[in-house]
């Protein structure tokens, strides 16, 4: 989906968590399977998701221009996360 929107200027980063043997190759098994064309972070200690609250994965945020979360989309929720690109886009 973010290839439809990267040239409107959206960015999207995975962030791999909750991998506690071997994290950095869990990363790298997932991008590989799922074909992944964006940068993939691993978050080794949870600190990011901790300080995000995640709660489950996929776990979505939409980060508006302002570097402000505007929505948390908890699944695949493909349509809610269009809609709320959409949002932040007209932002």
């Amino acid at each position: 989906m973010w290839q439809n929107y990267r040239d409107k200027g959206v960015i999207v980063v995975g962030v791999a968590v909750w991998a506690h043997d071997n994290p950095f190759q869990r990363a790298r098994e997932f991008i590989n399977k799922h074909q992944l064309t964006y940068p993939v972070l691993v978050d080794e200690t949870g600190k990011i998701a901790e300080h995000y609250k995640v709660a489950g994965v996929p776990c979505n945020f939409i980060v508006g221009k302002d570097g402000k979360v505007i929505d948390v989309k908890v699944g695949a929720d493909e349509k809610g996360i269009r809609t709320s690109l959409e949002q932040a886009l007209r932002q």
